[in-house]
């Protein structure tokens, strides 16, 4: 994975970022508030949307198309 996507999480709060796939032809990271193996809910379910143009925060409805693909 990119040291830039771990940064681009950071910079939201959270320790690092997962791929987990691709979404409408952009990589999809899973950002990840610590790395305890637990669950953290902390607010609206965020993506990070990676593509040639760069990163992109998802937080929005899209963010529930993105969790019924993957779980």
């Amino acid at each position: 994975m990119s040291k830039n996507v771990v940064n681009f999480a950071k910079e939201y709060g959270y320790e690092t970022a997962a791929y987990l796939g691709v979404y409408q032809s952009k990589r999809v990271y899973e950002d990840i508030y610590r790395d305890d193996n637990k669950c953290h809910y902390i607010e609206l379910p965020a993506f990070i949307l990676g593509s040639n143009d760069g990163l992109e925060w998802i937080q929005d409805q899209r963010s529930f198309s993105i969790m019924n693909n993957y779980y």
